[in-house]
């Protein structure tokens, strides 16, 4: 489809442009949204392709789940699934700050695509997020393309990068991690990432501090290996792949 372009002026009628806008969404088109900040890029939510352009044209991580926005409060019960006791909660808070910039962060319902919630809980350690980059560099120096997940090309380096042990701390609640929850980690590796994250701290030493990994309430991603043993992450692990489980079967049944 051929982009188009349209001047919208505020003190116009610009109801036939409104309608020009719909009209693309409903086709799968995307559409560029000016905000009080940013433009946003918007696209049909229930169209898992039209989604899926979003992300494409946007190069955003397939990891990164995407905001749904309603017409009206009383939608939100049509677009998640809100858990009973939170009910009262949601839609108060919907009727006094809709519209406006309030997020909700809710489950989703069943119509809502798998793609747009970022689907199956994935942990990549080390090696694992040189494969989910975009590309990897060989002992050779030769190039090749990996799954393209996240940002960053694999290099070597030719010596351990960021070798030993260091104290982990979350900056947000995550697939693993409640925001600022401290693990102990180690790293050895010889190959590097131009682009490592920055959702964690790291702390090794007063002269080594560092940001890295990648999470989302479906991911961790990092060169740290984790210590699984004595800590909450397994159960974690399993209660999100369960709730992916959940959502996948909900979704086909």
């Amino acid at each position: 489809m051929q982009t188009e372009m349209f001047e919208v002026d505020p003190l116009s009628d610009n109801r036939k442009l409104y309608v020009r806008a719909a009209e693309a969404l409903a086709a799968g088109a995307l559409v560029g949204i000016p905000t009080e900040t940013v433009y946003g890029l918007g696209a049909d939510a229930l169209n898992p392709e039209a989604v899926a352009r979003v992300f494409e044209a946007k190069g955003r991580p397939s990891f990164d789940p995407l905001i749904i926005h309603v017409h009206h409060g009383k939608e939100v019960d049509k677009y998640t699934a809100i858990p009973e006791e939170l009910k009262e909660l949601v839609h108060t808070l919907a009727s006094k700050f809709w519209p406006g910039p309030l997020t909700m962060v809710l489950p989703k319902a069943d119509i809502i695509p798998d793609i747009v919630t970022s689907g199956l809980p994935t942990v990549a350690e080390c090696g694992g997020v040189l494969y989910l980059g975009q590309t990897l560099e060989d002992a050779d120096g030769k190039t090749y393309p990996m799954a393209g997940v996240l940002p960053g090309q694999g290099v070597k380096i030719g010596r351990l990068v960021r070798f030993g042990y260091a104290d982990m701390t979350a900056k947000a609640a995550s697939l693993l991690f409640h925001a600022g929850e401290h693990l102990y980690i180690h790293e050895f590796h010889h190959w590097d990432s131009t682009d490592n994250g920055s959702g964690f701290s790291v702390w090794k030493s007063e002269k080594a501090q560092w940001e890295c990994g990648f999470a989302s309430m479906s991911l961790y991603a990092g060169f740290p290996h984790l210590y699984w043993a004595g800590t909450p992450l397994p159960r974690r692990f399993v209660s999100g792949a369960k709730f992916y489980q959940r959502q996948k079967r909900n979704t086909h049944d």
